[in-house]
């Protein structure tokens, strides 16, 4: 497998990012128009992936990828409800289906933290980007990985397994992930940042452990930002515009560096 999502497309960046308000949020019930905007990739009917194309997107621009991983109960699908409310315009989205029948009464999927699933989604991922990027001009060095709940625990267990893939991780009330040896690649996560939010209920994860992770990540060199909102669900206003504003301080960050 290739250490990066890496293709033969020349890269364009330093040209500045179109920092959309988050209070410019598309409506949850998008119309057919931009529904037009959505793909909807099922040739794998074991993993299906949803892809996010930003509005106005411009091929001369390198921009952005988030990949989002849904909480139990969750599909793919959920990527299309949460990006317009981060961005429409700042970044692309990608998403994966959980290999997993949800456990609760609702429809839907979660994550395994069995070693040949988890590689089974790593290569799906890798997969996915690598074709995004075919098809669209796509910032190699700016891909984000996150989820909520389920699937921010199986976003923390990518990138510590992966941190040469990503530039950061959007942790949504996840906890520390069931793995041997989570701090082996240790000297690929200097310096990588990670967002790490809680909820005061403690509806997705116990303030304590997301505490305790942000407390284990610190020591391998990571850089970590905390934060606690009454709700840590990817559609409260607060999530959404705090998420927007930690990926754009990283693309800033790097400018100066291209």
């Amino acid at each position: 497998m290739n250490t990066r999502f890496s293709h033969n497309a020349a890269q364009v960046g330093g040209e500045g990012l179109d920092a959309l308000a988050a209070t410019d949020l598309i409506p949850t019930s998008y119309s057919a128009a931009l529904r037009r905007r959505f793909d909807i990739d099922v040739d794998t009917i074991e993993s299906p992936a949803a892809t996010y194309v930003p509005e106005y997107y411009e091929s001369n621009y390198a921009y952005p990828l988030l990949i989002w991983l849904h909480d139990e109960g969750g599909t793919e699908r959920d990527l299309l409800r949460i990006m317009p409310e981060i961005s429409n315009r700042n970044y692309f989205g990608m998403s994966l289906r959980g290999p997993l029948q949800a456990r609760t009464d609702q429809d839907g999927y979660r994550w395994s933290h069995l070693i040949d699933d988890v590689i089974a989604v790593e290569n799906e991922l890798h997969e996915q980007v690598g074709r995004l990027r075919r098809m669209y001009n796509i910032h190699s060095e700016r891909v984000f990985i996150g989820g909520c709940g389920d699937g921010a625990t199986a976003a923390i267990r990518i990138a510590l397994r992966h941190p040469e893939w990503f530039a950061g991780v959007a942790c949504l009330g996840g906890g520390m992930p069931t793995m041997d040896k989570p701090l082996a690649n240790y000297r690929q996560m200097q310096g990588k940042r990670i967002l790490l939010a809680s909820e005061q209920s403690g509806e997705t994860a116990e303030p304590s452990q997301t505490r305790g992770l942000g407390t284990l990540l610190h020591t391998a060199g990571m850089t970590i930002c905390s934060r606690m909102y009454e709700s840590a669900k990817p559609t409260h206003h607060d999530v959404v515009r705090d998420i927007d504003r930690w990926m754009m301080q990283e693309c800033y960050r790097t400018v100066t560096v291209e």
